[in-house]
């Protein structure tokens, strides 16, 4: 800030500032954000107490918060501390702790579209606190960048899948972020499903889906579902729009022209009818949208009426009298559909054959299926037939030897009648049904990946993949002397970070900075932290590890041990994992003296059940599920090198990269669900 863009005014010991000249942050996109400082307005100059002023220049409601620090240099280095977090509305903070010399303030504004600003008060010299400002600035912003996919061609009254992406260019997180999607007129909602937590919502074609945050470089997909109307006309243009808050880009749409061929499509009731020797007449109901004839395939069947129509409509026929002793079967074709018809014999006769299958059993939507129908009775041969009553499962088939066969395309339950006739050309008939089910699709596997804690700063850098690169994560938590925890707390399938300091714990459940969301006391000044899912349930609890002795708790609340018992030797460094895959992490400790890691199945006093020889003296051990395999396998880390296995056995490392640098201490888990 030059100093003539300030005018002074010293009344009754403040000094107030009436401009500023502040500017955009060089390599930005102004469309995606603005980033404006506040202007300092000054202070009340006493130390008996400290109050600072300060101008929005933005509204307020743009203005997630303030955080205020207070940073003195004296005969030393600086030294920082925060002081409080304000909300955005805040243009004033009182600080009656006094004031330091060769000191000066901070005022942090951290805005909703994910940029941030500060201004500072200049560096007072000794004997006179806190004098002008002398730097406004703009520490940075992100801005999302939209993009959809939709198919270029829908059948009316069909399902229409947009695929809708949303990506953060970095180079900071982007809070709050809305998308607001308008589906086409013509179409109805189905369903919304969103990736890195997006929470749906809206009401019928107006849809939005919220992100709390999205981190730089990542790339969050919207999956909208809706229904075209089957009454839309073959050729039109359906276009769905999408917005985005904050973004860099307008709205983004996608076209796709509907198809919408007439089909012809009939369907008669009943599908047959039995008659007694003696003949008889009945009618065929039939419901058709672009015409019907109907053809009597056998001479003593006559058609009386409805031989051809439109629409719904009605064929009545006359069977003659069966002069034969053998009963016989004839049909009438309708447009494609089959009504049969059976006749008994004349006196004599023989008995039909009976249909003994009572129930069959279930399919599944793409697995071949086969199950034979069986009959006793009459004359075999017998030849099976489908009465076009009820309908067999998509992909299915009755054959004429019996046999239901093929692969089934869609779930559901299904209703049939099943038909047989013997060489006699006496038939029966049953009602059968069949359930096809979906085949569950197995749950994917995330791999564990590597982190690394860095005491000279309290952060924890994550990486999301096993190789080489740039933390994808970084993140300030905990402070020179704590020792890092990870394990999924809340059982969502995500392991998050937590620090150990001096016999307490403190948890958060999602891998940001903040406070800590669950804080408890368990182990003593000394004790080596740890953390597992010690009995299958999904969730991650604490335990410490005391001179070759393990106490474990089973629940995130302060308490006795649930488990204690020894194992290892004091010196020995503790890891946990699931070494069997039987869903339990249970404990070992690596010897970095002779470089073994001894692991053992259960979580009790006893022998090791593995011993690996991996490493060498001076490794820190790491423990992880490296191929999503559901077995934990060891790895170390040397200064700055992650060498992993993805067995328990000694051997070279099948992945090795570099990650950190010396002197931080390694960490493992899914920082992704």
């Amino acid at each position: 800030m030059s100093s003539s863009s300030l005018r002074y005014s010293r009344v009754l010991g403040a000094l107030f500032i009436l401009g500023s000249a502040l500017a955009l942050a060089p390599g930005r996109t102004s469309s995606a954000f603005v980033c404006t400082p506040p202007i300092f307005q000054g202070w009340v100059n006493s130390c008996q107490g400290l109050q600072l002023w300060w101008l929005n220049k933005i509204p307020s409601y743009q203005i997630d918060h303030y955080d205020i620090y207070y940073e003195t240099r004296y005969d030393g280095p600086a030294t920082s501390a925060k002081l409080a977090t304000l909300p955005g509305s805040a243009t004033k903070y009182s600080d009656l702790s006094g004031c330091g010399l060769y000191a000066h303030y901070i005022i942090r504004q951290f805005n909703k579209d994910g940029s941030v600003c500060e201004t500072r008060t200049s560096q007072s010299s000794k004997g006179v606190p806190h004098s002008f400002p002398c730097d406004s600035r703009c520490l940075g912003g992100a801005s999302i960048g939209l993009n959809q996919a939709a198919p270029p061609t829908v059948a009316a009254g069909a399902d229409i899948t947009y695929t809708i992406t949303a990506n953060n260019f970095g180079p900071n997180p982007i809070q709050n972020i809305l998308l607001t999607d308008t589906l086409p007129g013509a179409t109805t909602f189905v369903s919304c499903a969103a990736t890195g937590a997006g929470v749906c919502g809206g009401s019928g074609n107006s849809r939005t889906v919220t992100f709390a945050a999205i981190n730089p470089g990542v790339t969050e997909t919207v999956t909208l579902v809706a229904k075209v109307d089957p009454g839309v006309a073959n050729g039109t243009v359906i276009t769905n729009t999408v917005t985005a808050a904050p973004s860099s880009s307008g709205p983004v749409a996608a076209s796709t022209t509907v198809t919408n061929t007439p089909s012809c499509t009939t369907t008669i009731s009943p599908g047959g009818q039995p008659f007694p020797a003696s003949g008889g007449g009945g009618s065929v109901n039939v419901v058709n949208d672009c015409g019907w004839s109907a053809v009597s395939a056998t001479p003593w069947i006559t058609i009386n009426s409805g031989a051809s129509g439109s629409g719904s409509g009605t064929i009545t026929y006359t069977v003659a009298a069966n002069p034969d002793t053998s009963p016989r079967q004839g049909a009438i074709n309708v447009s494609g559909r089959t009504f049969n018809v059976t006749q008994s014999g004349a006196s004599g006769g023989s008995t039909p054959p009976s249909i003994t299958t009572s129930a069959l059993p279930g399919g599944k939507v793409g697995v071949a299926y086969s199950q034979s129908l069986n009959a006793t009775g009459g004359a075999p041969p017998y030849n099976w037939f489908f009465t076009f009553i009820g309908a067999l499962p998509p992909g299915l088939s009755l054959n004429a030897d019996g046999t239901i066969s093929g692969t089934p395309t869609a779930a559901g339950t299904y209703a049939f009648t099943a038909g047989v006739s013997d060489s006699s050309s006496l038939t029966a008939q049953k009602a059968l049904s069949m359930t096809i089910t979906n085949v569950p699709v197995p749950p994917i596997r995330q791999v564990s990946t590597a982190g690394v804690y860095r005491p000279l700063d309290g952060r924890l850098y994550l990486r999301f993949t096993n190789t080489s690169g740039y933390a994808d994560v970084a993140i300030p938590y905990g402070m020179p002397g704590d020792y890092p925890v990870t394990g999924d707390w809340d059982g969502d399938g995500v392991d998050t970070i937590g620090i150990y300091r001096g016999g307490a714990f403190f948890l958060r459940n999602s891998n940001t900075a903040g406070y800590a969301e669950v804080m408890l006391s368990f182990g003593q000044n000394g004790d080596l932290p740890v953390a597992g899912d010690w009995d299958g349930d999904g969730k991650a609890t604490v335990g410490v590890f005391r001179g070759g002795q393990f106490l474990l708790r089973n629940s995130l609340t302060a308490g006795p041990p649930d488990w204690a018992f020894s194992f290892g030797l004091a010196g020995d460094l503790p890891v946990t994992g699931d070494w069997d895959g039987d869903g339990v992490d249970t404990v070992g400790v690596y010897r970095s003296a002779t470089a073994t890691f001894f692991l053992r199945n259960a979580n009790n006093a006893g022998a090791a059940d593995l011993a690996v020889n991996y490493g060498a003296p001076g490794d820190l051990p790491m423990a992880g599920d490296w191929d999503g395999d559901g077995v934990a396998t060891v790895g170390i880390y040397r200064q700055g090198l992650v060498a992993l296995r993805n067995s328990n056995t000694g051997g070279y490392a099948e992945l090795a990269f570099l990650l950190g640098t010396a002197g931080d201490v390694p960490l493992a888990g899914r920082w992704q669900p």
